[in-house]
Parts: structure tokens; sequence; C-alpha cells
């Protein structure tokens, strides 16, 4: 007879308020994110909903609580002290395990001891040591949960590095990914359930650039090549799911949000933390989400998961239309089609659509397909027409371009020209010096959604949006440049 074994899971706490900035400590990366917290975060992420969250959860009874980094925000010695006392307040290092994030270990700390201040919650007990391998690293690290035949490995993994002003990326590194490598390898000779534990999201696509895993390409062959039974990460303030192929299935990589979120922003979802109920062998998951049901509301069950087989995807079956289901890479629906085309950057008359959230993985999925296909300025080359004697217009003919209609977009041509036919060289009028900064193309465009206003002080881009950009109006023909006198 197996038992199971509960894991709660929590990310993104971001613990208030920021204390010890002293000039000791002043650079430029840290006084962005300072100014990011006076402005918004501070108002965001609420200790009284992560105090709620975490007395529901307690609630629960879970086995074991796992917390995914980012739980201080701008790397402070303070921040990490008062991060220790939150960490002691859930349970002792038995009860807890935790790895950092990229706001955990921030920028330069001198010999401060930063975020290993948090080393009993975040380093091998006596049986795990026995699988890490080099005890002279403290990552990647493993913890052993369970008795008899149902015992599950915490596999801790740090991607989190110092990194320059305005970039979030993380990075594990050659030798940390060689070693993950071999634990992932030795566990699954003793049949035990691997549950890896990462803060960024470890698959190429899952984050944007500057924000993203820079060797995610390397985590995932490490991943296909050797498997696990589940992936748990945070970073991006999402509910996600997305899996990893490898020889023996696909692995299930998911993403929880911030547990701290008392207000609508953006589109995260408000504060939440995961249960993940784990029986077998054979493995089972089951996966089951509980956060606000809207703000300052009750904590409620958001969402509940079943998978008969940790590696078996397509039986994963999600109870209740919810949020995350539609987050869900497998699911190739848009339940919440997007949304308020308003503050798009260079679009005209978008195609309107319900006014509700928008999808956020089929954006993950198309954005970099369609960009692939968007030229860009200085790519285009606007097909003009053909001349007799292979002359240019631009080079033969004196053109107004204040005077032409603003939403032309052929090129000029001599009268005498034929109009423009398809050649086999693509030889074309080539017009890119006279282009306007309106290419009038009629496709599905990649254009750029602004979250904030953008200054130094200003919030980050947010993801690209997928508006369909029609083509001209029928009003728009015969539209000419004007000959100049």
């Amino acid at each position: 007879m197996t038992t199971s074994i509960t894991i709660a899971h929590l990310s993104d706490v971001h613990l208030g308020p920021i204390a010890g900035f002293t000039p000791r400590y002043w650079n430029l990366k840290r006084a962005l994110g300072y100014a990011n917290w006076l402005r918004h975060r501070r108002h965001l992420y609420q200790r009284p909903v992560l105090d709620r969250l975490l007395e529901d959860l307690a609630s629960q009874h879970p086995d074991h609580v796992a917390v995914t980094g980012d739980l201080v925000n701008i790397g402070l010695p303070q921040e990490h002290i008062q991060a220790l006392a939150w960490l002691e307040s859930i349970g002792a290092p038995a009860q807890v395990t935790v790895i950092p994030g990229n706001h955990d270990i921030y920028s330069w700390l001198g010999s401060d001891p930063g975020s290993t201040r948090w080393a009993p919650y975040m380093a091998s007990d006596a049986e795990g040591s026995a699988h890490a391998g080099d005890h002279t690293e403290a990552f990647p690290f493993v913890r052993m949960l369970g008795l008899g035949a149902s015992k599950v490995a915490l596999i801790g993994v740090n991607s989190a590095v110092p990194t320059p002003p305005l970039v979030a990326s993380g990075l594990v590194g050659e030798r940390q990914l060689a070693r993950v490598a071999a634990i992932l390898e030795r566990l699954d000779r003793l049949e035990v359930f691997r549950l890896v534990l990462i803060h960024h999201p470890p698959l190429p696509g899952q984050a944007r650039r500057y924000r993203d895993l820079e060797d995610a390409a390397g985590f995932e062959e490490v991943l296909s090549r050797h498997g696990a039974e589940l992936v748990i990460h945070g970073h991006n303030h999402r509910s996600t799911l997305d899996w990893c192929a490898t020889a023996a299935g696909e692995v299930p990589v998911v993403g929880a949000p911030s547990a701290a979120l008392g207000r609508p922003y953006k589109r995260e979802p408000l504060a939440r933390y995961n249960l993940y109920r784990i029986g077998g062998p054979p493995w089972t998951i089951e996966l089951i989400g509980r956060g606000l049901e809207e703000e300052g509301g009750r904590i409620v069950e958001v969402e509940r998961r079943h998978a008969v087989d940790a590696l078996e995807p397509d039986v994963l079956l999600g109870e209740r239309d919810l949020d995350l289901l539609a987050e869900d890479l497998r699911v190739e629906q848009v339940l919440h089609a997007d949304s308020e085309p308003c503050r798009l950057v260079g679009v005209a008359r978008a195609d309107p659509a319900l006014r509700r959230a928008d999808l956020q993985v089929a954006q993950a999925a198309l954005d970099s397909l369609v960009d692939r296909d968007v030229p860009r300025h200085h790519q285009v080359r606007f097909p003009g027409e053909e001349h007799d004697r292979g002359r240019h217009a631009a080079r033969l003919e004196l053109v107004d371009l204040r005077q032409e209609h603003l939403r032309v977009d052929h090129a000029t041509g001599a009268d005498h020209a034929r109009l423009a036919g398809d050649h086999s060289a693509r030889d074309l009028a080539d017009l890119e010096r006279l282009a306007l900064d309106d290419d009038r193309v009629a496709r599905v465009r990649a254009t750029l959604v602004a979250a904030d206003d953008i200054r130094v002080l200003g919030e980050q881009i947010d993801d690209l949006a997928l508006p369909l950009v029609p083509p001209l109006r029928a009003d728009d023909d015969r539209c000419g440049h004007v000959r100049a006198v």
C-alpha cells in the first residue's frame, strides 16, 4: 500500500518593507528597484494577504512547504534577515525548503552573507547528501521525503545571479547543470519521485529576453536526457503548465504566481499557492490551486487537476474551467480572447474583441513566429513600378513627400513606367530611403504593449500582443505621390 505526500508551493512573496538601504549598498540597480518598490510593489505585494494565505495553507496540513525564490525585493542584508524570520515562522528546516530568486541575489553585497543566511533551509539533509555528490558546492542540494517505496526527492537548483540594471535573467551554469544531470540519473535508478525546484522558468521561450534563463536550452537538454517527475518554478508571476519531452514521456513544468499579490496588476493572478499530492509508484500527481477569489475576498480553491501518470500529459484533466486551464499549452482553444486594443503602439484599427483577459500562452507560442515574418523598418523594400531601361524612380524624378497622402504604401514611379509585376530576380524599385514610418502591412503583426509610461523609473514593457492589423480601406485606392513643380 502506498501513501501520498503533499507539498505546498509558494513563490515570489516579495516581503516588505525595505529596510537598511544605506549608502554602503547604493548603486543604480538598487536605486531603480527601490523606486519601483515605492511606486508599485509596496502597494501590490501585501503582507496581510500573504499571512492569510499561510493560514489557509496550514489548514491543508501539507507534509512539506517549498518556496521558489524572490523572498525579498532589492537584496539587502536587512531584507534577508527579515526573510529568515519569515521562514522560521512557517516551520523548521526539516519542513520547509527554499531556493533563491533573482531579487534575493540582486546585486553586490561585499562580505555580507546575503541569502546564505537561509542555508539551513536550502541544504541537503542526511539522506539526500548521499545523492547530492559534490559537497563543496551549495547547489544543487537534495532532500528526501516519505517512507518506504513512496519517496520524493527535492532537488534544489540555483538560477539566481547578480545582474545589471533592468536585467532579471538567470543562469544555472555548466558545472551545476552537470551535477543536476548526475543527481537525476542516480535518483532514477532508485525509482524515487524527482521534484526539481528552480526560480526561473527552465525551458526556452517561457520568459522574455533579459528575464529568461540564459542556459534554458542546456537545462532542457539535461531534463530531456535524464528525466524528472515534476519541475516547479516562479519568477513570471503566472499560473502556467508546460511540458518537457523525455524518452519516458513528458515532464510537467508548473509555474506558480506570487503568493502576496493583493490587487489586480497587469495579467497576474491574485495571491495563490499550489498543493501537489503525489502518490505511487506508479506516480500520480494531483494539483490543487488555492488563492484569493477576488481583491479582499475569500481564499478558495481555484483549480484542481489530476494526472493518472506523472509522465502522461494527455490524461491531465482540469475539473473546473478556470484561469489556469486556459494557460495549459495542451489546450488549443482561446478561452478568453483579448482585450482592450488601447495603448497599442503603432497599430491602426486593431480588430476589437471581447473585453476579457488575453490568453498568455497563445502569445508565448505565437509571437516569435509572427515576429519572424514581420519586416523591420531597416528591412523594408516597397514593391514599386518596374521601369523601362532599368531606371529607378527615386533617382530620376523629384517627389514631394511632404504633400503625399499618409496612407500611400506604394513606390513612386515615372509616368511612362509599366505597372509593377512579378520579377524572377526580385529586381524591384528600391525606395527604402523614402519609406514612411507606417509600413501599412496587412497582416497579423507583433506589436508593443506599453504597460506604463516608459521612463527611467517607469515600468518594464509588457508582453507582445497579437492584434489583427486590417488591410487598407477601399477609399485608400488610387492614392499617389504629388510631383514637385
